[in-house]
């Protein structure tokens, strides 16, 4: 975290657009440079710029934090980038999706995957500092949400007006719902539970998402599916993203406790979403495990009337890094003891491998030596910030220190 909060922010307002290996900013015109995403270097994407509210947010709200005497630069960058994303981004109900430095709105698109990271971040804030300006703002969009794109026939979110989404991942052709999206709803939700514990409608949604992404999106070999019809049936070629599946079992189980003893959902339903984040992880070992340690990119599944096999060797920086709570969460189910083992040589992984030894900070993508791959070795972007492999340590560690008796039990 030091590394990005060394780096500093825009001075033009909120997290710097595009950080170079060695964490400097570089922006660039209209004639390029551009990034990855086709973006003028220096743009800020309202994914990018929840991901930072969140993750400062998170980490001055921890001890660790506190004693490192970075919580109090964390909780001002947090304040700023609040600031920020309400000022630069929010327009009445919904935010933009993507800006210029210079303030100029380069796209109004309404994603609810974008959006939802915004609630994410504001849920998180507000509960971190006590902000409830920022709390009312979080339900006001899940609400506007909610409205718009909430499938009350078969449940979850309609995507078909989802502002160019399913065409930026590349969905095959009759795709209404995609599950990317549903679990970072899902992810969004749980923190607005955990905010506003009254809020019914939002507990509501939190449980049905559950039961659908366990029960639904799950297929039958325990990974899930990408792309779906209107109706939750399968669309295009069975494939599985390894990280996202075992992201998505230590997501399942934090929403199952925020809910906690509640009317949302019954005994039955919460034990079978503890089965199916098993299921999740133990698919995602069995087909897309890296001996090297670590998971690979993705693959065709057990169960697609082929042989289960990984298409791309790639080793993301934030499928390793999401591996560590989603491990260690089933381990608390399982107690199986050769997940403790995984943790480890994951951990190891993402510290020899993944971790530039010259500059510090993750690069995106390696092979399992260690090698950059086509991405390239900067380490700040619209989808790269401290989100995924900060909360993942942060969180863990939590874990760990409740499971030694050394801390009390805290939601993140």
């Amino acid at each position: 975290m030091k590394l990005w909060l060394d780096a500093g922010l825009d001075p033009l307002g909120g997290a710097h657009g595009f950080l170079d290996r060695q964490f400097r900013p570089v922006v660039g015109s209209e004639a390029g440079p551009f990034g990855p995403s086709g973006e003028v270097l220096g743009d800020q994407s309202l994914v990018q710029q929840s991901r930072h509210l969140y993750i400062c947010s998170l980490y001055a709200d921890r001890e660790q934090a506190q004693r490192e005497q970075a919580q109090p630069q964390a909780a001002a960058f947090a304040h700023r980038l609040y600031a920020h994303l309400l000022e630069a981004f929010e327009e009445g109900d919904v935010f933009v999706n993507q800006r210029a430095r210079d303030g100029q709105v380069r796209s109004r698109a309404i994603q609810l995957y974008a959006q939802g990271f915004a609630i994410y971040a504001l849920a998180t804030y507000g509960r971190v500092f006590g902000a409830e300006k920022a709390l009312e703002r979080a339900l006001l969009h899940f609400q506007s949400l909610d409205d718009r794109l909430h499938d009350r026939a078969f449940g979850g979110y309609g995507q078909l007006e989802d502002g160019g989404w399913l065409s930026f991942v590349s969905a095959p052709e009759g795709t209404v719902k995609c599950t990317n999206t549903h679990i970072h709803a899902l992810e969004a939700l749980t923190a607005l539970v955990r905010a506003l514990p009254g809020a019914t409608l939002v507990g509501q949604r939190t449980g049905e998402l559950c039961e659908l992404i366990a029960m639904r999106l799950r297929q039958p070999a325990g990974n899930l599916h990408p792309f779906f019809d209107e109706a939750w049936r399968p669309v295009g070629p069975p494939r599985v993203s390894y990280g996202h599946d075992v992201e998505t079992a230590w997501l399942l189980l934090d929403a199952l406790d925020a809910l906690g003893e509640s009317d949302v959902m019954s005994g039955e339903v919460a034990a079978r979403v503890r089965q199916a984040a098993i299921a999740l992880v133990t698919h995602a070992l069995g087909t897309g495990w890296d001996p090297a340690g670590g998971f690979f990119d993705h693959g065709v599944p057990l169960g697609a009337g082929e042989p289960a096999r990984v298409l791309d060797r790639s080793k993301i920086w934030w499928t390793q890094a999401e591996a560590l709570p989603g491990l260690y969460r089933i381990y608390r189910l399982t107690k199986d003891e050769t997940l403790i083992a995984r943790l480890e040589q994951t951990f190891a992984f993402l510290t020899e491998k993944s971790w530039d030894q010259d500059f510090g900070g993750y690069f995106w993508g390696v092979d399992a030596d260690g090698v950059p791959l086509y991405r390239g070795d900067h380490k700040g972007e619209f989808w790269k910030t401290p989100y995924h492999d900060v909360r993942a340590c942060v969180l863990t560690a939590d874990w760990i220190r409740e499971d030694l008796g050394e801390a009390p039990a805290r939601g993140r």
